[in-house]
């Protein structure tokens, strides 16, 4: 999402990070934009309007209006706009993995791989009012597809082809790196940074509607530092991949540091893949609907966007969005007093410590750029 950047600042006593401070982003209001418009017309503007997660943010508004109207879309259409979601989740992971351990040849051909499997998928109709009947063209999604898995090969190497791997197998793999993901898993691993940011912090769960309805109604200073149960809590790859074996046996080991991190994006890479895979050829419904929390004319709906859990709220009244919120994953997963300064609290100083924040501050993932101050008193 668009808007002012994160400030981290911290402050070094006796050699190691004494204090951290996130200064939450200033969060400009997208959301005002929706008022006066239709619940037909809603999810289309945010898809077309935010360059990040559009199609999470399309899905989450599309789900929030039919919570609120009580007119649910078919099964087909919903399946497709959860597939894109999918698709842009895969995209997302890519470019950070990709950020961190370049490839120049690779990242234009998955961007427009991602683009022309948008296209097939109904392309900027799909969130309109017309979405019912925009078209998929079967021919070039399943050249796409069969595009896409050749890039994720690409940058998974043998990773790509194990079927349930344990750790040992994992750490073969990057021992002898053959992809980007092995070359940047191999040197976190032998620079010492594997562990790096490991700390306790809890994970969100699904949020049920009680506190959805109160987050709706809240004061808008509280959008800044989101809690579930009076506490910070951690929303993402990692936390969706936390219960696969291979990230437990990661975690085991190294934490939920930088290592740890990078493998949960790659396993939800690979089942992302193959999930929508598995819609596309068997052109199967989705298995169940997102959560929606339905009222007279209130929406509220809660979508897993790459970066974690988005939520929209949406009051209408007289067939017209009368208010409206929005809830990034930026928010939960750098509060004030949530999983950045859990990482960096009492980690000693080193020379290659910027190096190492700045890697962890990319394998959490912000929707925004950061800047980064250390201060040593």
């Amino acid at each position: 999402m668009p808007g002012a950047g994160l400030v981290v600042h911290c402050a070094v006593r006796d050699g190691r990070i004494g204090e951290v401070v996130v200064t939450p982003r200033r969060i400009p209001p997208i959301e005002r934009l929706a008022i006066g418009h239709t619940p037909a017309q809603t999810p289309g503007l945010f898809a077309g309007l935010l360059a990040l997660c559009p199609d999470a943010h399309g899905l989450a508004a599309a789900n929030a209006l039919a919570a609120a109207t009580g007119v649910q879309p078919s099964a087909l259409l919903q399946c497709r706009r959860e597939t894109r979601v999918a698709l842009e989740i895969i995209k997302e992971h890519c470019l950070n993995l990709l950020a961190q351990q370049p490839a120049p040849a690779l990242a234009p051909g998955l961007l427009n791989t991602h683009r022309a499997l948008r296209a097939a998928l109904g392309g900027a109709r799909l969130y309109g009012a017309e979405a019912g009947s925009a078209d998929v063209d079967e021919t070039a999604l399943h050249a796409g597809l069969t595009a896409l898995e050749g890039g994720l090969q690409t940058l998974c190497g043998k990773f790509w082809r194990m079927d349930e791997p344990e750790l040992a197998d994992v750490e073969r793999w990057h021992s002898e790196p053959d992809s980007p993901a092995a070359c940047l898993l191999q040197r976190w691993t032998q620079a010492g940074w594997a562990a790096f940011g490991r700390c306790r912090m809890n994970l969100l769960p699904p949020l049920p509607a009680e506190y959805l309805h109160d987050w709706l109604a809240g004061a808008q200073a509280e959008l800044a530092a989101p809690t579930w149960q009076g506490e910070a809590r951690e929303t993402g790859a990692y936390a969706r991949q936390a219960a696969v074996p291979l990230i437990r046996a990661a975690d085991s080991r190294y934490g939920n540091g930088l290592y740890t991190r990078l493998l949960a994006r790659l396993v939800e890479i690979k089942a992302l893949f193959q999930q929508v895979r598995r819609r596309m050829c068997d052109d199967v419904a989705p298995a169940a609907r997102l959560q929606c929390a339905q009222a007279h004319g209130i929406g509220l709906a809660q979508v897993e966007a790459s970066r974690g859990r988005l939520l929209h709220g949406v009051v209408l009244a007289e067939n017209r969005v009368q208010s409206y919120r929005m809830l990034a994953p930026t928010e939960w997963n750098f509060h004030p007093r949530g999983l950045l300064r859990a990482a960096l609290l009492g980690v000693p100083v080193t020379a290659d410590l910027p190096e190492r924040i700045d890697a962890l501050l990319r394998a959490i993932d912000p929707c925004v750029d950061f800047h980064i101050t250390l201060n040593h008193e």
